[in-house]
C-alpha cells in the first residue's frame, strides 16, 4: 500500500499498513456506503459418528478435534467478520474527522455556536445508540441542522432502507464486537464528546490551528488507510485457506481407520465389538489386514496427516488474526494519540470542562490497552468464527499447534497392537536355492514380511503368516537356520526356510 504522508504530521505514521498485503479489495459503493454484511452460513462436510470411547470433537486432545464452534454445517468467516468490524472503525474515524472538522469553524463562534456543536454531537452519539439499541431512524432526523450535518459528513444516515452500518444484523454485531460505552470503548468517544459539549456554554477559539493542521489530518491519514486495508482484505473472502473441507475430510479418514482399529482390537480381546451405528460384529477369524499393529500403523500415520492439515488451517487464521490485530493496534493507538491531543488542549484552555471531558477520557478510553475492545470481540465470537487469541498472543505470534502427542484414542498403548520384535532375516527361495532378505515383524498373531524396515514408506507387508497355522523347527545341517512350515488348513503345506545373522541363543 502507498505510504500517505504530510509534513505538518508527526513522525510516527501508519505506514505499517502495509502489513496487511496480503488483504485486497471491497467495490467503492460498499466502503463509501459502510455495506458490509455479516457472514453467510455456508455448507461443509461433516464430521464421523462419534463413538462413546472416542473423545468429543471439541476435546483438544480428540482425533476427532476441530478448533472451532461454527454450528451445523456452518464454515467460519474469519475475514467478513473481520471486515465487518473495520468498516464500523471507519465510521468511527469519519464521526472524529466530522466532528473534529465541525469543531475547527465553532471554535470561531460564540455560545450560539457552542449550541450547534452540542446538537451536532448528539446526532453523533445516537448513531452509535441507534446501532446498539435499534432505534429507528427517525430520531436522527429530529431537527434541519442534523440533516445538514448527515449530508456532510457522507450520508452516514442511510434512511430506513436496511442496507449500510445501520441494519438490524450490525445493531446485534456490536453489541458483541465492542464494550459497552459504560466500560469506556470505543464507542464511547462520541458520548463523552457529546457530555464535554452540553457542561460547556461557551468555547475559544487558541486550538483552531492545532486542530486544523494536525489532528484532522492525522485522522484523515488514518481513514485513507483503513479504507485501502478493506479494500485489500476483501479478496480473501471465499478463500479456501480459511474452509474446513481439508481437515474434515482428513477427519474423516482418521474416523473410518480408528473403528477399524477399535473393532480389530475389542474383537480379539472380547470377542465381538459394537460400532458406532450399534451394528454388534462377533469375532469369526482375523484377516492379516486387520491386524492392530497394521492397523494402527495406518492410522498413526494418518493422524499426522490430519494434524498437519490442521495446523495449516490454523496457520492460515494466525496470520490473518496477527495482521488484523496489528491494524486494530494501530487504529487504536492513532485514535488515542489524536484524542489525547485534543484533551490536552482542552485541558489546558478550559477548566470548565475538565470533569464532562478530560476526567472521562483520561480515566477511561485512554488508559485502555488497544486489545481491551479486541479480547472483547474475541471472546464474544467464541471460536465461531476467529481463533480464540487475545490480541497479546496474535501479536507475539503464540501459535498452539497440537503433536500426535497430544492425541489420546482408545487402546493407543494396547501390547497386543505392538510388536514383540522385529529384525533382518535371509529367506531361501523356493525354486532358485537363493537366500533373499527381508524385514520381518513378530506380533501376537502373525509374522509380516516387509521389504525394508521404513514402516512410513512400507505401511502393508509382502507377507504375512498366522502364528496359530504355523509350526517353528530347527535346520540340522546349520545352527543359524531354521525352518517354518505353514499348514493353511488345506491338503497344500508350505515349508520355507530362514537363515540369521547370527546364531539364536
Amino acid at each position: 500500500m502507498a505510504k500517505l504522508s504530510r509534513p505538518q504530521m508527526p513522525p510516527r505514521s501508519v505506514s505499517d499498513f502495509s502489513t496487511m498485503s496480503s488483504f485486497t479489495s471491497l467495490s467503492l459503493d460498499d466502503l463509501n456506503n459502510n455495506n458490509v454484511s455479516p457472514p453467510e452460513p455456508q455448507s461443509q462436510p461433516q464430521l464421523p459418528p462419534q463413538h462413546p470411547k472416542v473423545l468429543d470433537s471439541s476435546n483438544y486432545r480428540s482425533p476427532y478435534y476441530v478448533p472451532f464452534k461454527s454450528p451445523g454445517t456452518t464454515e467460519p468467516k474469519p475475514v467478513e467478520i473481520l471486515m465487518h468490524r473495520f468498516s464500523i472503525w471507519k465510521m468511527i474515524v469519519k464521526q472524529l474527522v466530522f466532528y473534529f472538522k465541525e469543531l475547527s469553524i465553532f471554535k470561531k463562534q460564540t455560545y450560539l455556536a457552542n449550541k450547534a456543536m452540542f446538537e451536532n454531537l448528539n446526532l453523533l452519539r445516537k448513531q452509535n445508540n441507534f446501532a446498539r439499541h435499534k432505534k429507528t431512524n427517525s430520531a436522527l432526523k429530529a431537527t434541519k441542522s442534523a440533516v445538514d450535518l448527515t449530508q456532510s459528513s457522507g450520508g452516514a444516515s442511510n434512511g430506513s432502507n436496511g442496507n449500510g452500518i445501520f441494519a438490524n444484523s450490525t445493531a446485534s454485531f456490536m453489541q458483541n464486537a465492542f464494550l459497552p460505552e459504560a466500560e469506556h470503548s470505543v464507542l464511547s468517544i462520541s458520548t463523552t464528546l457529546y457530555n464535554y459539549h452540553a457542561d460547556l456554554a461557551e468555547k475559544e477559539l487558541i486550538t483552531y490551528n492545532q486542530l486544523t493542521l494536525k489532528i484532522i489530518p492525522r485522522l484523515e491519514n488514518l481513514k485513507e488507510n483503513l479504507n485501502d486495508a478493506i479494500k485489500q482484505m476483501s479478496t480473501l473472502r471465499g478463500s479456501s485457506e480459511f474452509k474446513l473441507n481439508d481437515l474434515k475430510s482428513e477427519i474423516a479418514k482418521t474416523g473410518a481407520l480408528l473403528a477399524d482399529y477399535m473393532a480389530s482390537i475389542e474383537l480379539l480381546t472380547k470377542g465381538e465389538t459394537t460400532t458406532s451405528l450399534g451394528t454388534k460384529l462377533n469375532f469369526t477369524k482375523l484377516e492379516p489386514k486387520n491386524d492392530p499393529y497394521l492397523l494402527r500403523l495406518k492410522l498413526d500415520l494418518q493422524l499426522k496427516n490430519q494434524l498437519y492439515s490442521e495446523a495449516h488451517l490454523k496457520e492460515a487464521y494466525f496470520d490473518l488474526q496477527h495482521k488484523s490485530v496489528q491494524l486494530e493496534q494501530i487504529l487504536y493507538k492513532e485514535v488515542q494519540d489524536c484524542l489525547r491531543t485534543f484533551v490536552n488542549l482542552i485541558n489546558a484552555e478550559l477548566d470548565a470542562g475538565k470533569n464532562s471531558l478530560v476526567v472521562d477520557m483520561m480515566d477511561g478510553f485512554l488508559k485502555n490497552e488497544y486489545g481491551i475492545d479486541w479480547d472483547y470481540f474475541i471472546n464474544n465470537d467464541d471460536s465461531k468464527n476467529t481463533l480464540k487469541l487475545s490480541s497479546h498472543s496474535s501479536l507475539l505470534k503464540e501459535k498452539q499447534i497440537r503433536k500426535k502427542s497430544d492425541v489420546l484414542y482408545p487402546y493407543q498403548r494396547d501390547k497386543i497392537s505392538a510388536p514383540l520384535i522385529s529384525g533382518f532375516l535371509d529367506k531361501r527361495s523356493k525354486y532358485l536355492k537363493t537366500y533373499s532378505r527381508f524385514f520381518y515383524v513378530l506380533t501376537f498373531n502373525f509374522i509380516h514380511e516387509f521389504r525394508t524396515d521404513d514402516r512410513k514408506k512400507e505401511k502393508t507387508p509382502v507377507s504375512s503368516y498366522s502364528l496359530s497355522d504355523m509350526v517353528v523347527s530347527e535346520s540340522a545341517d546349520d545352527p543359524k537356520k531354521f525352518i517354518i512350515r505353514i499348514n493353511h488348513r488345506t491338503s497344500e503345506k508350505n515349508k520355507f526356510t530362514f537363515r540369521c545373522p547370527d546364531k539364536q541363543p
